[in-house]
């Protein structure tokens, strides 16, 4: 079963109510993903969550405004888990480049446990409503993620030092959000893997400065 992500950090221990809301916003988010993943998103109405979880109607709204907003905070806790991933890598001074191909091997493991909830949230992110796009972005901040690495890569003199984080990180985020709605789309997870490490391939050749060693060794 999924799991909602821990936050981390120190903080008070949630009052009895708090963890309540907590443990029906994960119940919400666990059956919706348990229920797209076998019986495809577009199969699956707000009442079948409501009564896989346990919840009324109205408990589901007071928590969702909208059925793709499940899968935005699913995506938020995906994201949570993800970033302790490449906070450990930083520290352990993983190169950037593999930190970024680990990250692709991270969600396409996650694209083959979660199915379609995932590609849900790829087209959210992708979506063509402006304030849906947003507020799918400020939950899973791929690109934001991407930068962060991006940035340790120049400190470390992998990346130019010219080179805008930001828009490197929006360019691979982008990248890794299409090719997990493509690969769904042709189930041929091998061809997907080999357009990534092309792709990424060609980019990390425009991000590095003139001298630096480069390779493949960033896809072991």
């Amino acid at each position: 079963m999924y799991q909602t992500g821990a936050r981390r950090g120190t903080f008070p221990r949630p009052s009895l109510r708090e963890r309540k809301k907590l443990q029906t916003r994960s119940a919400i988010i666990n059956r919706a993903v348990e229920l797209f993943n076998t019986q495809g998103f577009y199969n699956t109405s707000i009442d079948d969550i409501a009564d896989a979880a346990d919840v009324s109607r109205g408990t589901f709204f007071n928590y969702f405004g909208y059925k793709e907003a499940v899968i935005v905070e699913f995506g938020r806790d995906l994201m949570i888990n993800l970033t302790t991933q490449v906070e450990e890598q930083i520290a352990e001074e993983v190169s950037a480049e593999r930190i970024i191909y680990r990250i692709w091997l991270e969600v396409r493991s996650l694209l083959e446990e979660h199915g379609e909830a995932v590609v849900v949230l790829s087209h959210e992110l992708l979506n063509p409503e402006v304030e849906r796009a947003v507020r799918a972005a400020q939950a899973f901040t791929l690109a934001e993620l991407i930068a962060k690495i991006a940035t340790t890569g120049q400190r470390s003199g992998r990346f130019r030092s010219g080179l805008d984080a930001g828009q490197f990180g929006q360019l691979v985020a982008n990248l890794i959000i299409v090719s997990v709605a493509t690969q769904y789309r042709t189930n041929d997870m091998a061809a997907a893997d080999a357009y990534m490490r092309q792709s990424l391939n060609v980019i990390f050749h425009g991000a590095m400065p003139e001298g630096v060693t480069r390779g493949d060794d960033w896809t072991k």
